[in-house]
């Protein structure tokens, strides 16, 4: 087990993230970013062109507004930088389809211990070779159920190992080794569309025993072998045969179970040619399990597929930094606020002034009295003011034009 570990363990030890390259993540689509920066650019720039002779001030102000339009493309770029997850969890789903039916209590395991305590001891020997893996089980019975749906709780699976039992007696509908392919099925193929780039192991633990005369026994597992990657079938039990106990509704064992034809107690065999047939369907290697440990055989041919879906997913995983450009968007945008504020206030005493001179226009068209005060007061005021006072406008108006 300690083969299948090595090629991530060192990575994942690593602490933090790792920096590896960059690239955009696109926040927003790209074919509004892109227009977005050519157009904000281009105004921009024909604004600095026409500010070149109102000074360097007007300048200074139409680079920092191409500052912005460039800040804000960037934010909706999104670059991102290539990490590796400090989680640890690698790109690998094993599946683990376990047989459930009355059969798997036969007491010829390791000597005279039931088949279950032999699907309990490899499942998770197979949960430590393949560590911050993703996993699922898959039981059948009577009916296949999804038990537990993909996670990366390597607690949940043990839980589960330690109720498995077989189905109730009673409610038996009898074993039929086809009965997973259809859930399994669904799942791989879900699994397929949302991460393509994932590693799919199968491990596929039961006696092969196929009883139930209702359904076509016909094995059919070749439909899988090109949605998993890996994987093996894990037989139990013995040619000679064992003998099961009933299970009770309480959950309780009962007597042994009878032939109903001989009346005498019932024996169940291990089927490997029929293990081996969907081992074969499957394109994976099948292995007979008479006792505990040892599953590293059953690993070994895996290693390498991890090794690339772990190099795939630290080169395909980015995080995005726009906080950069956002600072420095908060910057200009301030910087430009106070370089608009004086602007602002120039062209509301501007305002002013031309309200006044036209207030003093409609006054002193009112007759001839008024015009005589009107000529009076132009004739009292210093050329000198008039002169001041229109430098003071022009300058404001320059002011406002920037």
């Amino acid at each position: 087990m300690a083969g299948i570990r090595t090629p991530w363990s060192g990575r994942n030890n690593r602490a933090g993230l790792e920096a590896a390259s960059m690239r955009f993540t696109w926040l927003w689509p790209a074919f509004i970013v892109i227009p977005v920066l050519i157009g904000g650019l281009a105004v921009c720039f024909l604004g600095w062109r026409r500010s070149r002779v109102q000074g360097r001030s007007a300048i200074v102000a139409w680079v920092r507004r191409a500052l912005m339009v460039v800040a804000v493309a960037l934010c909706g770029a999104a670059p991102g930088v290539a990490v590796l997850p400090t989680t640890g969890v690698v790109p690998v789903e094993v599946y683990f389809v376990v047989d459930r039916t009355g059969s798997m209590a036969a007491e010829d395991y390791n000597g005279s211990e039931q088949r279950m305590n032999g699907v309990k001891s490899d499942l998770l020997e197979l949960l430590e070779a393949y560590p911050n893996a993703r996993y699922s089980i898959i039981a059948f019975d009577s009916s296949a159920t999804t038990q537990l749906p993909v996670t990366t709780d390597t607690n949940a699976v043990r839980s589960w190992v330690d109720v498995y039992d077989r189905e109730v007696t009673a409610s038996s509908h009898g074993s039929n080794m086809n009965r997973p392919v259809e859930r399994l099925d669904e799942v791989l193929t879900r699994s397929q569309e949302k991460n393509p780039d994932h590693v799919r192991l199968v491990y596929l633990f039961s006696d092969g025993e196929t009883r139930d005369d209702s359904v076509n026994a016909q094995l059919d597992y070749g439909g899988l072998a090109d949605k998993i990657d890996g994987g093996a079938v894990l037989g139990y039990g013995t040619p000679e045969g064992g003998q099961m106990k009933e299970m009770e509704y309480d959950g309780t064992e009962g007597n042994y179970i009878e032939d109903p034809d001989s009346n005498e107690t019932a024996l169940s065999r291990i089927d490997e040619e029929a293990l081996q047939t969907i081992s074969s369907q499957l394109g994976v290697n099948y292995e007979h399990r008479t006792a505990p440990g040892g599953v590293e055989s059953l690993t070994e041919d895996t290693t390498g597929l991890v090794a690339e879906a772990q190099a795939r997913q630290e080169s395909s995983i980015y995080s995005p930094r726009i906080w950069p450009f956002g600072l420095l968007l908060a910057v200009l945008a301030m910087w430009e606020i106070a370089a608009l504020v004086p602007q602002v206030r120039n062209m509301r005493a501007l305002t002013g002034i031309e309200r006044r001179r036209a207030g003093g226009t409609l006054g002193g068209s009112g007759g001839p009295g008024g015009a005589a005060t009107a000529a009076g007061g132009a004739a009292l005021g210093a050329s000198g003011g008039r002169i001041s006072g229109r430098q003071s406008t022009a300058k404001m108006m320059r002011e406002v034009r920037r």
